[in-house]
């Protein structure tokens, strides 16, 4: 087991219907004290956009508000040690961003 996991800016590009399993597969993974960061980009829905930093490859994001990842996180027993929302960090940044400490 681990005793914390780095999920920055990786789960955003997993189906909102796999998002649970996936959690719940990381939760497994960490020792009964372990921690889990994520950060997800705050927003509705979901969309294929090109990323030009990468020669223009398609890529999948999922959009998140913070309550709604909030409460998938305790749904599975994670408890919220520290959560907050950031503004966009860059020109190639479409949204703004959320952080969760669980």
């Amino acid at each position: 087991s681990f005793d914390g996991i780095w999920a920055s800016a990786s789960l955003l590009h997993i189906p909102k219907k796999n998002l649970k399993s996936v959690l719940k597969q990381l939760k497994s993974a960490l020792a009964i004290e372990g921690v889990l960061y994520i950060s997800l980009k705050k927003g509705e829905g979901s969309e294929v956009l090109k990323d030009n930093r990468y020669g223009g490859v398609d890529k999948y994001y999922v959009y998140y508000q913070l309550e709604e990842i909030q409460k998938i996180l305790t749904s599975i027993d994670f408890k919220i040690i520290k959560k907050e929302q950031k503004e966009k960090r860059g020109f190639y940044d479409t949204n703004h961003w959320i952080h969760i400490f669980a």
